[in-house]
């Protein structure tokens, strides 16, 4: 046998004897779509981890057949049937390996445009919020969702707009900057002249003055 494929019987050993993967939890319902906002993307092609745990306890049970009738041969010959019996489940368990390295195969292609399609969403809430960034959403991620329930990008966003919005009302939280009203009688300043600008404030309050006189 190969480096390659110990190296790939290792890591079945490892998943094989791993706690129970769990049961695949119902697609939630659609969020409403607003114009302009990245769509949901679809799950069609999400490979259900109930058909990855039935191949592993194929795998898991064939092993072990061939492990018996194995250790049997070196005991004593097997009859023909026996033999018969230990050429299909070592064919069993091949098919099974390669079953086991598809599902693995769809379920990294999976990943890899689900974290395509959280950058571009990402980037799409940006342009509206340049405090949504990455490092946002991922700590929104964390806080609000879980391994099996992810909230998506759109609900991160609409979190963070939340935060920011109590945190403007808070006590002490930096106001907008707005123009002070004019009181009664007063009128906008006129803006300073480029020439006046090396003159003191006496000096320009007398040229205003004469220029008043005449």
């Amino acid at each position: 046998m190969s480096e390659v494929e110990n190296q790939k019987d290792v890591e079945l050993e490892r998943i094989i004897n791993a706690p129970e993967v769990g049961e695949d939890t119902p697609p939630e319902s659609s969020p409403e779509i607003t114009e302009g906002e990245p769509q949901p993307k679809p799950e069609e092609n999400r490979v259900p981890e109930s058909r990855l745990k039935e191949v592993i306890d194929e795998l898991k049970a064939t092993k072990q057949e061939i492990k018996e009738l194995t250790q049997k041969g070196a005991v004593q010959p097997l009859s023909d049937e026996e033999k018969k019996e230990l050429e299909a489940r070592k064919f069993i368990a091949k098919a099974a390996r390669e079953e086991y390295e598809r599902i693995q195969n769809e379920k990294a292609e999976a990943e890899t445009k689900r974290e395509a399609d959280i950058e571009e969403d990402i980037k799409f809430y940006h342009s509206i919020d340049k405090d949504f960034t990455e490092k946002i959403a991922e700590e929104i991620g964390e806080k609000y969702g879980t391994a099996k329930s992810p909230i998506s990008i759109e609900q991160a966003y609409k979190i963070h707009k939340d935060l920011k919005e109590i945190k403007s009302q808070l006590p002490g939280a930096p106001k907008p900057k707005v123009p002070n009203p004019l009181r009664a009688g007063e009128s906008v300043p006129a803006e300073i002249p480029k020439e006046d600008s090396s003159k003191s404030i006496w000096d320009i309050a007398e040229s205003i003055k004469q220029s008043l006189k005449k």
